[in-house]
Formats: structure tokens, sequence, C-alpha cells
């Protein structure tokens, strides 16, 4: 597909690509992102670089954590992140990007629901994985307490 036309119509689809369901089939690629919708009965393909930033944004997904307003700490791989200014990051990579989310017992649920909410995937550490875990996602460590310092603007950054 990223070798076809930049911008296509649903007819001109339909054309080069039989099929008795081109718009559920347009629609459902312009929800995995490989496409965009541009205009009524119009798309784009997306890069293959505009996919990966669009669906693997590691930005995008550290400041989502602000959005919660709860109590959190980085931990892991994410404490020595921050603590080292991104001089040391280690065990991920564009495809593999876990952050590592120390959160209050009592908010567990809470921390679901919100990720849920944000169609963002998350694993509680100590359960059992039921799915392949890839790009960014979130491994929360429920604890009874924990130290919070900030560290460039960010809450809740430490290595305990």
């Amino acid at each position: 597909m990223w070798s076809w036309r930049r911008e296509f119509t649903v007819a001109e689809f339909r054309s080069t690509f039989p099929s008795p369901s081109p718009n559920k089939i347009l629609h459902d690629m312009a929800k995995k992102g490989l496409l965009e919708k541009v205009g009524w009965g119009k798309y784009r393909v997306n890069s293959p670089r505009e996919y990966l930033e669009m669906r693997f944004n590691v930005k995008d997904a550290y400041e989502l954590i602000r959005e919660a307003e709860m109590d959190y700490a980085f931990t892991g791989p994410d404490a020595v992140f921050f603590w080292t200014k991104g001089g040391y990051n280690v065990d991920r990579f564009f495809a593999f990007y876990p952050i590592h989310l120390k959160i209050r017992k009592g908010d567990l649920k809470s921390w679901e629901i919100f990720f849920k909410s944000k169609g963002r995937r998350f694993h509680v550490n100590g359960k059992p994985i039921r799915r392949t875990l890839f790009g960014t996602f979130y491994v929360l460590y429920p604890e009874d307490k924990f130290r919070v310092d900030e560290v460039g603007g960010l809450q809740g950054n430490t290595v305990r």
C-alpha cells in the first residue's frame, strides 16, 4: 500500500482492489493508522514513518500520564532514564517500549479505567500476561507507599 498513490478515492481503490466491502476495508485501515481520511470518500496513505510515529509515540505516552491526575512514580528503566536526563535508556526500542509506573494500590482500578478510556495497553505487574505486548504500553506496579521526587518537570520520578 505504501508504494501506491498518496491520495485516492474510494472508487479508485475499488477499481484497483476489488472487494465486496471497500468502505469497510478503508475504514478499518484508517482506524489502524495505515490511512488517513482527508475528505468525503478520499483517503491518504500514511508513510511508514508517519505510521510508526502515530502508533508508537513515546512522547505522547509520557505526557498522557499527567492527565490521569493520580500519584505515580517512574521506576526501573524509566526512573534511570529521567534521572540521567535521557542519557541511559535500556531494554526497549520503538516497537517494544514499556513505561514502568509505581502507583498506589488503592488507585489501581482508576488507572485501569483511565488507560482503557484512552485506548492504551497496560499490564499489572505480577498478573498473568494475556496478550502480546508491543509498541508503547504501561507496566503498573501497585504499592502501598513509595517516595516521589520531581525531575525535569515530571511528577513522581524515583529509583526506589
